[in-house]
């Protein structure tokens, strides 16, 4: 093949039509087309819900097949053709794959596509996005050197890139190694900072007892053993958490911050009006305002425990308008007023974030036994306390296997959630007992709940099967 060459493209047939529902987060897989995987395997891969049920199973897309029947290598291909970047090989991957055709289509109306012509299952092939099965909206050749590697022109790449970016996918994979992929992701992201000497010794003690060939912390990339890379890829999982947490937080009180100065301006000029009788903030009903004021040092105690707003002096206020004499009264509701206004505004605006990290330690201390996560935003991002024998700090390598990978999963799934409309895991359920594999995938569905975003998974498991049977798709030959 040469660059000059046009493909013969084939559409993929759509023999069993279904309607399309636009979803308003974005674009989800509606199909996988595979044919010749390894020369040998060919699927086609539908969810088996068209119509958006409205609880969140429309979101999932559950693999399962024999050993050998490709199940990671169709999560890697899936991965590689939506991922935009140039520079991450995502293109060699897929020419290194023996297939003749790999094609998702999304609910958008547009299918991405890696093809070779005729029988050929190795070598150049073409990739391809079009729309609506029509004319395509870019077809590019990628050539494949003597030695394997890929030798198309940097346009070309660069033209690709900046066509897969318009489809705003940004998919996120994490393969049974646990090493967290994406193309969002900074290198700063896959650094482990071992901030203090506590962490240091034992991430030193965890290492000499996991493998003795390990002597110091920076040794501990060069090829980990199993049980080593699952701690640390736990606690990259946690740092993550933590930057993404901080620059929430951070966000807040940018807000709280202007809207503090509004809040002074308006004191200011509510103090200027004090000659006036007839203005009363809250009409002059001083249970009223006591009331907003109980109400607020509920709520904004409930957003404290995960850091996200400053102590409301509540008692103080009541203080204040317990000890007013009568004429006074009006003047303390003036000045109150647009204080509790704009506190009310910026709980409003935390709300989200305050729901969701509300879920996620709902969610892991729902898992856990004897132990607590606790929120400790710019401070770690997550402290993990146990109550045996008696409450203690706990680092994050004394949890067992399955704590540690559910730590790791649900850190990862928060991070990804507002960057990605697809997260793909191959074997979620490695190290959990039955009963989490039975809940897991509702956690995930739940932390993610208003994003869009879609999971595929490949498992073995049969907690996970039977609990979402809806969303299995058994990978079944295509005949010939």
């Amino acid at each position: 093949m040469t660059e000059t060459q046009s493909p013969k493209m084939v559409p993929m047939a759509d023999d069993d039509p279904w309607e399309i529902v636009k979803e308003a987060n974005g674009p989800t897989i509606v199909r996988v087309l595979v044919k010749n995987l390894f020369g040998r395997y060919s699927y086609d891969i539908r969810p088996r819900m068209p119509l958006f049920s409205g609880d969140g199973t429309e979101r999932l897309v559950i693999l399962y097949g024999e050993n050998g029947s490709g199940k990671t290598t169709i999560l890697s291909l899936v991965f590689d053709l939506l991922s935009p970047a140039h520079d991450k090989a995502h293109r060699s991957h897929i020419g290194s794959t023996m297939f003749t055709e790999f094609s998702v289509e999304l609910s958008n109306g547009v299918t991405v596509s890696a093809f070779r012509e005729g029988y050929q299952i190795d070598g150049d092939y073409y990739f391809t996005i079009y729309r609506n099965v029509e004319e395509p909206i870019v077809t590019l050749p990628m050539i494949i050197d003597r030695e394997g590697k890929l030798d198309s022109k940097d346009e070309i790449h660069l033209q690709l890139e900046t066509e897969l970016k318009k489809l705003d996918i940004s998919p996120f994979y994490l393969p049974d190694s646990r090493s967290l992929l994406s193309d969002t992701l900074s290198p700063e992201d896959h650094y482990l900072y071992l901030g203090s000497d506590g962490e240091s010794k034992m991430m030193n003690d965890y290492l000499r007892r996991r493998s003795r060939r390990w002597r110091a912390p920076e040794d501990m990339y060069e090829d980990p053993p199993r049980q080593a890379r699952q701690g640390i890829e736990t606690l990259l999982a946690i740092r993550r958490f933590d930057g993404w947490l901080s620059r929430q937080v951070i966000r807040g009180q940018r807000q709280g911050f202007a809207s503090s100065n509004t809040v002074l301006i308006s004191v200011l000029e509510s103090l200027l009006r004090s000659e006036d009788p007839e203005y009363s903030g809250v009409d002059g009903q001083v249970g009223s305002i006591k009331e907003q004021i109980a109400e607020l040092d509920h709520r904004i105690k409930e957003y404290e425990r995960f850091g996200l707003v400053q102590h409301f002096p509540a008692r103080q206020f009541m203080a204040l308008l317990e000890q007013a004499q009568e004429e006074q009264v009006v003047r303390l509701e003036r000045a109150l007023a647009p204080h509790l206004k704009s506190s009310r505004a910026q709980l409003d605006k935390l709300e989200s974030l305050y729901n969701l990290l509300f879920t996620f330690t709902k969610s892991m201390n729902t898992y856990l036994r004897g132990k607590e996560v606790v929120i400790r935003p710019g401070r770690g991002g997550i402290d993990l306390i146990t109550d045996e024998p008696e409450p203690r700090p706990l680092g994050a390598l004394e949890l067992s296997s399955g704590e540690q990978q559910l730590l790791l999963l649900l850190c990862n799934i928060i991070v990804a959630r507002n960057r990605s409309k697809l997260f793909i895991i191959d074997e979620p359920e490695i190290s959990l007992n039955v009963t989490w594999q039975r809940k897991l995938l509702d956690t995930l569905l739940d932390l993610t709940a208003g994003t869009g975003m879609q999971f595929i998974v490949a498992t073995h498991s049969i907690e996970m099967l039977t609990t979402h049977d809806d969303a299995v798709i058994k990978l079944d030959m295509l005949h010939a």
